[in-house]
């Protein structure tokens, strides 16, 4: 599993996956964010590493509109 990443999304994950780069934030309505770079070993996930970031202005959203100033959230291949 990706540390922090729920069962919904972590699903949406296609299987043959090998990296995947996920973005923490503090809160939903905070621009702070932290992006992290997982490489799968075998069956396993490592962080190889990480990085400041920002969201959105206003944060984040499950349900982004165009000009809402939020980042969306969900797996984008």
């Amino acid at each position: 599993r990706i540390p922090g990443v729920g069962d919904r999304l972590q699903k949406k994950i296609p299987e043959n996956s090998r990296q995947v780069v996920a973005v923490y934030g503090e809160g939903e309505d905070s621009a702070e964010s932290t992006v992290k770079l997982f490489t799968k070993k075998g069956d396993k996930w490592t962080r190889d590493s990480g990085w400041a970031a920002h969201n959105g202005k206003k944060g984040w959203t499950p349900d982004h509109h165009e000009g809402d100033k939020r980042s969306p959230v969900g797996v984008f291949t």
